[in-house]
Formats: C-alpha cells, structure tokens, sequence
C-alpha cells in the first residue's frame, strides 16, 4: 500500500514539475520560436539507422536522385526502372533481330 502510495505522489509531483518547466519555457521570450526551429531541424534531419542508409544508397542509384524527397525519389525510381525495362527489351529485340 506504501508504494502505491507513492508511486502515485510521484507521478504527481512529475506532472506539476512538467507543467510548471512547459509554463516557464512559454513565458520566456523566443522560446516559442526556439522550439519550432528545434521542431524544423528535426523533421528535415536526414533519416537515420537503416532505413536511411538504403535511402541515401537509391539516391546515389537513381540519376538526379541527391537530394530529393522520398515522394519524389520513388516516383524518379518507378519512372527509371521503366526506362530500364524498355531499354532491355529494346536491346532483346536488337540481338534478335541480329542473330542469324
């Protein structure tokens, strides 16, 4: 019953705490703009772990792909592999045509 008792005076006093720095932070000048540069800054960061090292390794597969957003990079990706199919089946065509 004592832990219970003051898990629950933690949680609490962690809420007032929270509230109170959420409250000191609005009120000091700049810190709304502070936060929306932080907010900025960490939705363009670069992807990170593995997931963005495959997409920096397309990026460097497709041509024109450096520095595009993933939207635009796999509709550039559908549109390259198109191209390759029809490169290859041109090139089929080619050889057969060539063959004697």
């Amino acid at each position: 019953m004592e832990n219970a008792c003051l898990r629950a005076s933690m949680r609490r006093k962690t809420r007032r705490t929270a509230a109170a720095r959420s409250k000191r932070t609005a009120q000091r000048p700049g810190a709304a703009s502070l936060c929306a540069v932080k907010e900025e800054r960490r939705q363009t960061a670069a992807p990170l772990g593995t997931v963005g090292r495959k997409f920096r390794e397309l990026q460097a597969l497709v041509p024109g792909g450096e520095g595009l957003h993933a939207d635009q990079l796999f509709l550039r990706t559908a549109g390259y592999i198109l191209h390759l199919k029809l490169q290859v089946h041109l090139l089929r065509a080619l050889s057969d045509f060539q063959a004697p």
